[in-house]
């Protein structure tokens, strides 16, 4: 009985992040097939929530990462898009240097704070 109604659930969120080269909104070459897993995800599930956040590191200032936040998320959204996923189904936003994945100092430059992070429901 446990069993049936966990088959009414749907699949659990998952997480995939994508790195960018600094002061850019383009992805480092390794980040090509996580691109390709996450189409993959998308299209298994059946309308799909796709949250895409930006985050950067902390060289330069505030405002410019806030700003560089957001165009690494919309980069990817539109890419998402041009896959033929709907984008009402979408959200980006910019985080900024605000969530850093490893603490650093202020103007460090470290490639795994420069990322996108999508999370699929």
């Amino acid at each position: 009985q446990e069993a049936a109604l966990l088959t009414g659930l749907p699949p659990a969120a998952k997480s995939f992040l994508l790195y960018f080269d600094p002061g850019t909104i383009k992805l480092v070459q390794s980040s090509a097939g996580v691109l390709t897993n996450l189409r993959a995800e998308i299209a298994a599930r059946s309308g799909p929530e796709v949250e895409v956040i930006g985050h950067t590191d902390t060289v330069g200032s505030e405002a410019d990462n806030d700003k560089l936040s957001v165009r690494r998320a919309q980069q990817v959204m539109e890419w998402l898009i041009e896959q033929g996923f709907d984008r009402s189904e979408m959200s980006a936003v910019g985080r900024g240097e605000r969530d850093l994945k490893v603490a650093t100092g202020d103007n460090v430059d470290n490639a795994v704070n420069r990322r996108v992070e999508v999370i699929v429901r």
